[in-house]
């Protein structure tokens, strides 16, 4: 049902214009670029028009929400087949392991990664 509504919502984009940062609310015309709602790594189909500035499109977009969609939803994009818009999929992912008190951080194959 999940998977549906992601495709669904994916193939029934909608554009909305803007014309300003949405965080900040700055009207530089020129350097405005699109934001989805929902990011379009997890299949977000309303897409604001000039709505982010670079700066923002910077911090929020590279820094922040490209991490999260790489290291928290990766494997659960890859195993729901979402598309991935730059083909930049992972093939490992990073982990943490705890045994007894001790912590190790590693990378883990897709195809070994633990989805449930």
């Amino acid at each position: 049902m999940i998977i549906e509504t992601f495709r669904h919502t994916a193939q029934n984009s909608r554009v909305i214009h803007i014309g300003r940062c949405i965080y900040c609310r700055d009207i530089n015309t020129n350097g405005l670029t699109r934001e989805h709602v929902i990011p379009d790594a997890l299949g977000g189909g309303l897409v604001l028009r000039a709505a982010s500035c670079d700066y923002h499109r910077e911090l929020i977009n590279k820094g922040f929400e490209s991490k999260i969609l790489d290291d928290w939803f990766g494997p659960l994009r890859l195993a729901i087949k979402l598309k991935d818009p730059k083909n930049t999929r992972r093939r490992f992912f990073p982990v943490s392991l705890r045994h007894g008190a001790t912590w190790k951080d590693t990378s883990v194959a897709m195809k070994e990664f633990p989805l449930s």
